[in-house]
């Protein structure tokens, strides 16, 4: 039972990405090579999808304020110990599955692949809201108008994205989103 569910769960998610690619084709109009190779699962979960900055942003005081929130509130540790947490509860199932269940290697993948997506949703949403907080603490330190100048300058920078494709799989919302929220 569980293997067919698997199995169901993978196929409901290739389509999803797939409509997911479709829709931002359809919605920005530019092709990226190779963006539909983000449907395969393995791909997409050993094969990361970049941030896609085009250009490196300028230094401003409030990406200087925006980065020191960061450090300040600990984000990257608490990123990095999610990620190590997941991880080793993962090898743990593996050895256990191994062990003392006698799956096979190809439900043991499935399952991690299952368990890499919820988590990796999750994981967004961390950074995402870490993000926030650290936007909200760079307001607090510059002014409006250098933090709409800057987002605006982010906003260029970066290729647009809808808000889903985003949280799919970026860690940093788009910057027209995060302009809208802060201005």
């Amino acid at each position: 039972m569980g293997t067919i569910f698997l199995f169901a769960f993978l196929l409901a998610e290739i389509f999803f990405r797939i409509f997911v690619e479709i829709r931002e084709l359809r919605l920005y109009g530019k092709k990226i090579p190779f963006s539909f190779l983000r449907a395969i699962p393995l791909v997409n979960d050993l094969i990361p999808y970049s941030e896609n900055i085009i250009e490196e942003p300028i230094q401003s005081a409030f990406r200087e304020a925006h980065e020191a929130a960061h450090k300040r509130m600990h984000h990257y540790l608490l990123r990095n110990l999610m990620k190590l947490c997941f991880y080793s509860l993962m090898v743990l199932l593996i050895i256990i599955m191994l062990g003392e269940w006698r799956i096979s290697l190809w439900e043991i993948v499935l399952w991690f692949h299952f368990a890499l997506f919820i988590f990796r949703l999750l994981y967004h949403k961390l950074c995402w809201s870490q993000e926030e907080e650290a936007d909200k603490a760079a307001v607090s330190v510059v002014s409006k108008s250098e933090t709409r100048r800057e987002l605006e300058r982010l906003q260029k920078t970066e290729r647009p994205t809808s808000l889903l494709f985003a949280f799919l799989y970026r860690e940093h919302p788009p910057a027209k989103y995060r302009r809208l929220r802060h201005i």
